[in-house]
């Protein structure tokens, strides 16, 4: 059994669980672990808006056509190349 370095209950490995290298006694949960993921989507796709509003028309369009994960993945790419700041604050 593992704590949860977020919220502090105990919890079990499920399967697909990935370590995140919290030590031998810690881990992510998977209550947090969806929340933290569900709140960086929401961050994402607000930076997907963002872009969209920097866009021409053809490029627009473009940007329409893709998938919201194709989306996420450009927003990302301009984070990792140092075009786009990006933090996500919690409480």
């Amino acid at each position: 059994m593992l704590k949860c370095s977020c919220c502090g209950n105990y919890f079990n490995k499920w399967k697909g669980y990935q370590d995140q290298d919290q030590g031998d006694y810690f881990g992510i949960c998977k209550k947090c672990q969806d929340w933290i993921e569900g709140d960086q989507n929401a961050k994402l796709d607000e930076l997907c808006s963002q872009i969209w509003e920097g866009l021409s028309d053809k490029n627009r369009a473009k940007f329409d056509a893709m998938s919201i994960d194709e989306r996420r993945a450009v927003a990302t790419g301009l984070i990792y190349e140092g075009y786009v700041s990006f933090e996500i604050q919690r409480s």
